[in-house]
C-alpha cells in the first residue's frame, strides 16, 4: 500500500501516467500528475521505477519547453 507522497504508475490508464499519491482510501488512491494538473483516482497502480520517474521528468521538461508564449 503506498503512502502519501509516493510516486506510482496508474496501470489502468492509457500510457500509464505517473503521479504522486495525495490520498489513500482503502485500495483506491488519488494521484496528482508529476508536473502538476488535475488529480485523478485509480485502484490499479504500482510503485514507480527509475525508468518511470525519468520518463515523467522528460515529459514535464518537454511540456514546459513547448508552452505557448515561451521563446527560446
Amino acid at each position: 500500500m503506498p503512502s502519501t507522497g509516493d510516486l506510482v504508475v496508474d496501470t489502468a490508464s492509457k500510457g500509464e501516467p505517473v503521479g504522486y499519491v495525495t490520498e489513500v482510501d482503502g485500495i483506491e488512491v488519488t494521484l496528482r500528475p508529476f508536473g502538476g494538473g488535475k488529480p485523478w483516482r485509480t485502484t490499479s497502480y504500482r510503485p514507480a521505477e527509475l525508468r518511470d520517474k525519468l520518463r515523467a521528468k522528460l515529459a514535464e521538461v518537454n511540456r514546459r519547453r513547448f508552452l505557448p508564449g515561451r521563446t527560446g
